[in-house]
């Protein structure tokens, strides 16, 4: 994703204690070890869908082959700080329909890992900053969980006068 370290900029400079993962450093080892620290968790990553619709997110393993990080690692995941995730990347949105559960995928993973908010995208997406190319989804009680300086950065605002709904403007 070409547009991807531009944004990771942005995001790091609005949250001075930041721990960047860019190249060959972002490693699904790092990534799984970094994450149970963060307050914010934005993951400008390529997200791949198996047979089943469920999404993984596609890291390097520590020998630089892919390793595909799905559901159950992150659910695995102690993230007791309780972080707002941004999942930007393709149909990070998706996941397994179960009768009785509802979707099952990296946003079900993220909340039962603790996040207290996920930001996904439900569509393909193309190499352009992420507020102006995506619609999102948000997993939260409240938009108030969402630091005001990543909702403007997202360019997200209450939709249709709800707190728990967000979505760039059109």
């Amino acid at each position: 994703l070409i547009g991807a370290r531009d944004e990771v900029v942005r995001i790091a400079r609005a949250f001075p204690t930041t721990t960047v993962l860019l190249g060959p450093s972002a490693t699904s080892a790092a990534f799984l070890r970094e994450a149970p620290r963060a307050s914010v968790l934005y993951l400008a990553v390529h997200g791949i869908a198996d047979e089943n619709g469920v999404t993984r997110l596609a890291l390097v393993d520590d020998v630089g082959g892919l390793h595909l990080v799905g559901p159950e690692e992150i659910a695995k995941l102690d993230l007791a700080r309780g972080p707002v995730v941004v999942l930007a990347g393709c149909t990070t949105a998706s996941g397994e329909s179960i009768p009785l559960e509802g979707i099952v995928g990296l946003e079900w993973a993220f909340l039962a890992a603790g996040a207290r908010a996920v930001i996904t995208t439900a569509e393909e997406i193309e190499d352009r900053p992420l507020a102006a190319n995506r619609r999102f989804r948000v997993s939260a009680a409240s938009s108030s969980v969402v630091p005001a300086q990543l909702r403007r950065i997202l360019n997200l605002r209450p939709s249709n006068g709800s707190s728990a709904a967000l979505r760039p403007p059109l």
